[in-house]
């Protein structure tokens, strides 16, 4: 009985070495686990590389910032960079790391650049959108058991001071520059206990193409087409779809996860 309870012993105390040690490997390795899962999940997400150079969090204050984010364009599209933000900052309420859901105080996405890119029927951002509600499961929110990961409570995510190009490649080499209307959402996943990454991913690729249909609304698609017969028509048959889209599916899905913002 007392060899039993030694073995045991040691068998306990080999775990408790056990989990030290991966506490201490992903603590060392955090900042690079954190790009791994950005990278990997925001692709799935989004249907397109989701790329980050380099990813900073200090488990101490609960800052942290993402250098060089980039999103490229889905299937269909150009080989072009759909949106890419040089340094993204943001903070954790670094108590709710002990359970669920985790808790985003606030992130900011400062002086981003974007590409609206027409083609056929549709534009960059809208199918980036699409996607992301796809892999969601259509739009219809479960709160935290939806999808796979971490629940997740973002308090504040500003999207500010960005620039975009409108584009049609299939019709010209030309494109045309805006500001990008920045993007503020509040409260994201709160009302429902957190909210799994798939859905989060959803929320801000929902916003950011509304911001993003509405940056190329503005621009003048009679100088992007060059006066092509029927290619302003086209163009502004997309935005429109788009407008639809915001005001019942795509929108609809957005205000239903957001708690009825």
């Amino acid at each position: 009985m007392k060899r039993i309870m030694i073995i045991g012993g040691a068998i306990v105390g080999a775990l408790i070495v056990v989990v030290v040690v991966a506490g201490i490997f992903l603590v060392a390795n955090l900042d690079s686990v954190v790009k791994r899962v950005i990278e990997e999940a925001g692709s799935r997400m989004a249907g397109a590389p989701v790329r980050v150079e380099s990813v900073s969090i200090s488990l101490e204050s609960g800052s942290g910032r993402l250098d060089g984010l980039t999103i490229g364009n889905p299937p269909g599209f150009s080989d072009a960079i759909a949106f890419s933000a040089r340094t993204v900052s943001l903070s954790l309420d670094i108590t709710s790391l002990r359970g669920s859901p985790v808790v985003v105080r606030e992130i900011l996405i400062d002086q981003p650049a974007a590409r609206y890119e027409f083609q056929g029927q549709s534009s960059n951002f809208s199918t980036l959108a699409q996607n992301a509600r796809d892999h969601a499961g259509g739009g219809e929110s479960a709160g935290a058991d939806a999808g796979s990961g971490q629940a997740l409570v973002i308090d504040s995510l500003r999207i500010e001071n960005g620039q975009i190009a409108v584009a049609a490649p299939a019709l010209t080499d030309q494109t045309l520059s805006t500001a990008l209307p920045p993007v503020r959402l509040t409260g994201i996943g709160r009302d429902r206990g957190g909210l799994a990454p798939a859905e989060v991913a959803q929320i801000v690729l929902l916003a950011l193409a509304e911001s993003a249909r509405t940056a190329a609304a503005s621009t003048s698609l009679q100088d992007l087409t060059g006066g092509a017969e029927g290619a302003v028509d086209r163009l502004r048959g997309v935005i429109e779809e788009g407008a639809e889209e915001a005001g019942s599916g795509l929108g609809g899905a957005l205000k239903g996860l957001l708690g009825g913002q």
